[in-house]
């Protein structure tokens, strides 16, 4: 029964899954979320009722953050109300930070989020440049894709040799 529930609700996260990104959700992403689940889905088999001492989720810090997911985790703990027998609202109540954290931790950033094309160019300090990217690509509210050479639809460059040859609106000069 517990497999069950669990195969379940991870087809409805792969239906809106779908719907959502036009892409459906990979295997490994389906395995992690289950995997994340079965904790949740196994005390609430056992338990069937939340006792208030969880911490709830901050929703504005959420929805400005990854708003299509906090919609997403929202919309499949409500669906999924029938499958674990509980009233929408507590069905909600239930699963959506643990949904919504399964989500952010294991969707691929390529598929849910536009790429941003980001050139890092620091010829003076090649150790800086690293630094940078390993800065930029720990932000992971976003889909970085880093290049390295100029070209016409980067989003971002980020050098010190001040390029007159690239947009001012992409460009971030950096100084010393």
């Amino acid at each position: 029964m517990l497999q069950r529930r669990l195969t379940d609700i991870v087809g409805v996260i792969g239906q809106y899954h779908e719907q959502y990104f036009n892409a459906p959700m990979s295997t490994v992403s389906a395995e992690k979320i289950k995997r994340d689940l079965f904790a949740l889905v196994l005390t609430f088999e056992l338990y069937a009722r939340d006792s208030g001492h969880r911490r709830r989720l901050d929703l504005c810090e959420a929805y400005r953050m990854y708003p299509v997911l906090v919609e997403m985790a929202l919309n499949v703990s409500r669906e999924i109300a029938p499958i674990v027998k509980q009233p929408v609202r507590e069905a909600e109540e239930l699963f959506y930070s643990y949904l919504f954290t399964a989500f952010v931790a294991h969707f691929d950033p390529a598929v849910i989020f536009p790429s941003i094309k980001v050139d890092i160019d620091i010829t003076y300090r090649p150790g800086l440049e690293v630094i940078l990217q390993r800065m930029i690509a720990g932000m992971v509210e976003f889909n970085i894709v880093f290049t390295n050479r100029f070209e016409d639809d980067v989003d971002l460059v980020i050098s010190d040799a001040m390029l007159t040859g690239v947009d001012r609106r992409y460009r971030f000069d950096w100084q010393h």
